[in-house]
């Protein structure tokens, strides 16, 4: 397979009108896959069903450039996928490196850079709304921030959780229904082990955390508030209480196999990803509704 480093998945929506007039207008999802191909340093559109590549969406332009696309998102009113690169300076520049916030529109394949400051942006979540935030994690700064959509513009700061001198916060999504990003962070005395279940309000930046039994890789968040994560060193997929983390039920047991899960898709039930094992790295989607049933190309 080629070096295939998937951004995201998403599900755009396409209006239908009746021949009748007086009648609404029908929504119905449609489910895409981009990705960034690190042999042709294209981002791509894949078959959702077998991970092929159907066609070239943009070319970045730069020879050497790392792509932060995994904690990517994609905006349904620009059909645009947002995040950031990170693109080695030339001589004599003082810095190593430039880092750029870019929007790359999925249908015209028009590539948008903005050069920013450093800043170590973990993950961007996009509102129904438009609303972009994001964490930023750096020496003495870790805070949650509301962003310019368009050029990724600090707007202002939601929450600072340098006061709770913990490790990395991962937000794995965004609930409309509690106006709240959820997210997952390690625990500086039990690193390996065990982790904080995070939810902060968007609205006055309060934030409440429950310990977690496990500690979880790749986890997954569905538009219903649906969270799936993968337990680790067991390998085993579950579903996870969105209000305090605490596991609900085992999705699959993959046993020596590792899956990585980018996204979850409304429209099919599944969570796509790749599967690892000995030594091999497939496209794969995991079907949690029924329970555990699991394909891969």
């Amino acid at each position: 397979m080629k070096q295939i480093l998937i951004l995201l998945i998403l599900s755009t929506l396409t209006i239908s009108c009746s021949k009748d007039k007086s009648e609404n207008l029908e929504t119905q999802e449609s489910l895409k896959v981009y990705a960034y191909n690190n042999s042709s340093k294209k981002i791509v559109e894949l078959d959702v069903d077998d991970g092929s590549e159907i066609r070239i969406i943009a070319d970045l332009m730069f020879d050497d450039v790392n792509i932060d696309f995994t904690n990517a998102t994609y905006s349904i009113n620009t059909n645009e996928i947002i995040g950031t690169i990170i693109v080695p300076t030339p001589p004599p520049a003082t810095s190593d490196f430039d880092f750029y916030f870019v929007r790359v529109n999925v249908i015209s394949g028009e590539v948008y850079l903005n050069l920013i400051n450093f800043k170590t942006y973990n993950g961007f979540t996009l509102t129904n709304e438009g609303k972009l935030y994001s964490y930023i994690y750096r020496i003495n700064e870790r805070k949650i921030v509301e962003l310019d959509p368009n050029n990724g513009a600090e707007i202002r700061i939601i929450a600072d959780l340098e006061v709770l001198n913990e490790n990395n916060l991962a937000i794995l999504g965004y609930s409309e229904t509690t106006n709240e990003l959820i997210g997952m962070q390690g625990l500086n005395d039990h690193p390996i082990y065990s982790q904080w279940f995070t939810r902060v309000s968007v609205s006055d930046g309060t934030f409440t955390r429950n310990k977690m039994e496990y500690r979880y890789s790749y986890p997954v968040i569905s538009n219903n508030d649906e969270l799936y994560a993968s337990r680790n060193y067991t390998n085993e997929i579950v579903e996870l209480d969105p209000i305090n983390g605490s596991e609900i039920r085992i999705i699959a047991n993959l046993d020596s196999s590792i899956f990585d899960m980018i996204d979850y898709s409304d429209t099919t039930n599944e969570i796509i990803g790749f599967l690892r094992y000995s030594g091999k790295k497939n496209f794969a989607k995991l079907n949690v509704k029924p329970i555990g049933v699991l394909g891969f190309w």
